[in-house]
């Protein structure tokens, strides 16, 4: 039997994948759509944290033990320490249930009521949330400025902000921030005294060049957040992390969190242990080459049924950001001649002339959606 091509991911068909627990295959359940919606894989996880998860479970569920004295905490450092030269000690970590909350928290702390905190638009929606939900005011730099990032940023720079919110990887253009960039922003950091954090989930899916952490760039003044559940598929166990290089300040944050973050579960802490471990499955590559592949492939295929479309050039996450200078509102027009969802650019906070698809898919599903998109059979069936 003919090995697949290392960038074909082992996965479901279709009609598998729609038997899975996943919202976005419930929502169209009963049509024949297509949903490239969100950053989740319709292929296995990593087999090594299956394997390590089954084992769990055959022992008693019991409180796990504080990951500063565990080994979840000595991986997270070890990695960050040699992939990055970010020196870091297990203390300096704060694990947690979820990213966005403990996001939400740690503005609290930094902010007040009223206060201005930059963000990079478009931008991954539940950043804006965490955002408002800490009483802060947004405001937005654009990413495609022709002035560049750092002085987009600076224009919109007024004597009420307080924070910097970065997502890099950039959520959703995948655009990855220079070293150049992180140096600009951190100067303007510290020229202002801004607090700058940075939400790194996609940091593993970087296919072009090497993810450059922020706090390399400004260490005193970064709060990073991380996790496994992009790079890995772990949307339905989650846990992430949040690390400072002042074990003192970590220390701080999860103190004054207090009970509003949930802590990171055993099973969450192990997939991240697992995940970040010296001896990885080969797994993670795999991902890394189909998301190229796939990217090519698709954005090829789209240009081929809209001329007009502009694909964002990306070198991190799982998406293809594209705008259209035909459709007004692309997602809808998408679905409408194709069976294909895709988020649409209100999502992210501008036009719906953009839309951000997820490229992530096994074969099966790759194969479908360039059917379609070249005007395959099944994309003429039940719209209207």
């Amino acid at each position: 039997m003919t090995a697949a091509p290392e960038h074909e991911l082992p996965g479901w068909s279709s009609s598998r994948a729609r038997a899975l627990h996943a919202r976005r295959w419930a929502e169209v359940e009963g049509s024949d759509i297509l949903p490239l919606t969100t950053a989740e894989f319709d292929v296995p996880t990593d087999p090594d944290i299956i394997a390590a998860v089954q084992r769990r479970l055959e022992d008693p569920l019991a409180y796990e033990p504080h990951y500063t004295s565990g080994a979840v905490g000595a991986t997270l450092a070890r990695f960050h320490r040699e992939e990055h030269g970010i020196p870091v000690s297990s203390e300096c970590f704060w694990l947690v249930a979820g990213v966005i909350a403990a996001s939400r928290a740690v503005l609290v702390q930094v902010i007040s009521p009223g206060d201005e905190v930059l963000f990079l638009r478009p931008s991954y929606r539940p950043i804006v949330d965490a955002i408002v939900g800490a009483g802060g005011v947004p405001v937005a730099a654009d990413i495609s400025s022709p002035r560049g990032i750092v002085a987009s940023l600076r224009e919109a720079l007024s004597p009420r902000t307080r924070a910097v919110y970065l997502c890099h990887p950039h959520n959703p253009t995948g655009h990855s921030l220079s070293a150049d960039d992180l140096g600009g922003i951190a100067e303007l950091a510290r020229e202002s005294d801004l607090v700058i954090l940075c939400n790194e989930l996609h940091a593993r899916l970087t296919f072009q060049g090497r993810h450059v952490p922020a706090a390399a760039s400004a260490p005193e003044r970064v709060i990073t957040f991380g996790g496994a559940t992009k790079s890995h598929n772990l949307a339905g166990l989650g846990g992430g992390f949040v690390y400072t290089q002042d074990a003192d300040w970590a220390a701080a944050l999860r103190q004054a969190a207090g009970s509003s973050v949930p802590a990171a579960r055993g099973l969450q802490q192990l997939g991240l242990q697992v995940a970040y471990s010296s001896e990885p499955s080969g797994w993670l590559g795999r991902i890394r080459s189909s998301i190229v592949a796939n990217r090519r492939r698709l954005s090829t295929a789209l240009v081929g049924w809209d001329p007009t479309l502009d694909v964002y050039p990306s070198s991190a996450t799982g998406f293809i950001w594209a705008r259209s200078g035909r459709h007004a509102d692309l997602a809808r027009e998408l679905e409408r001649d194709t069976g294909i969802r895709t988020a649409p650019g209100r999502s992210f906070g501008v036009g719906d002339a953009h839309v951000r698809i997820a490229v992530p898919l096994p074969v099966t599903t790759l194969e479908e959606t360039i059917r379609r998109l070249s005007g395959g059979e099944a994309a003429a069936g039940g719209r209207g």
